[in-house]
């Protein structure tokens, strides 16, 4: 091979690992979003369990003395 076969074949090889790179970052803004929007979820079942758990525990507060 000469070496300019050989400089176009690095160039190839660079639009290659780019095109990668390229998906690859793509996908992890697609799983950042999702990951964010599971937290958000997680986050407001949090926040009703502690309501839950806050008027259950009023409840037995407030029964009369047997």
């Amino acid at each position: 091979m000469s070496w300019a076969s050989d400089a176009v074949d690095a160039v190839r090889k660079l639009v290659v690992v780019e095109e990668r790179v390229t998906v690859l970052s793509e996908q992890v803004k697609a799983l950042a979003h999702h990951c964010d929007d599971l937290r958000q979820r997680v986050a407001h079942l949090e926040g009703k369990f502690e309501l839950l758990e806050h008027l259950g525990t009023s409840r037995r507060r407030r029964l009369p003395p047997s």
